[in-house]
């Protein structure tokens, strides 16, 4: 069956059910009320086009997916950024995180409320590379995260050369257990 008919089969199905697709695991959305995940993933993802793959994934923020690998994700980010210190990276988005994401969000002129959501992802975004191998997300004086997409869609990242994939509820970089 292609994507196009599984799409217009759940679709449908939906409808049927009187749901819509935004709330079709309402189980799995953040106690926060943002949206689930796209696709139910549980990893960062995406497919096609690598430009794009940030531009639909869940919520971070101190009560959702707060202790996990896309938490290391975006503190790498704000410290390749320069708004949080190396040793700050935990896998754990907490309130140090939470203001060092303000204070991006600011620098880069987006809604400044402390989560990593739609707006947030899709401007970081911006500082994707496409490299021989992988991408980089590619920051201040010299710093940059590397990054890989596995054929099953998923990203990786590296901490130090501990490649794991970017999971939201998992927690499992060694920098970070």
């Amino acid at each position: 069956m292609s994507v196009a008919a599984v799409t217009a089969f759940t679709a449908t199905v939906l409808a049927l059910s009187g749901t819509t697709a935004a709330h079709a695991d309402a189980s799995a959305a953040p106690a926060d009320g943002s949206v689930a995940l796209a696709g139910s993933e549980d990893a960062i993802s995406g497919s096609g086009a690598w430009q794009d793959d940030w531009n639909n994934e869940g919520v971070i923020a101190t009560n959702s997916y707060a202790n996990s690998n896309v938490a290391a994700m975006w503190q790498q980010i704000l410290w390749a950024d320069g708004f949080l210190n190396w040793g700050d990276i935990d896998c754990h988005f907490g309130s140090k995180t939470r203001d060092a994401t303000v204070k991006w969000q600011r620098h880069w002129n987006v809604d400044d409320d402390g989560k990593v959501g739609r707006e947030t992802f899709t401007k970081a975004a911006t500082f994707l590379r496409g490299v021989q191998g992988g991408f980089r997300y590619v920051g201040v004086d010299g710093k940059y995260i590397s990054f890989s997409r596995s054929s099953n869609g998923k990203w990786n990242m590296s901490i130090s050369g501990d490649w794991k994939t970017v999971w939201y509820e998992k927690s499992t970089f060694d920098k970070c257990t």
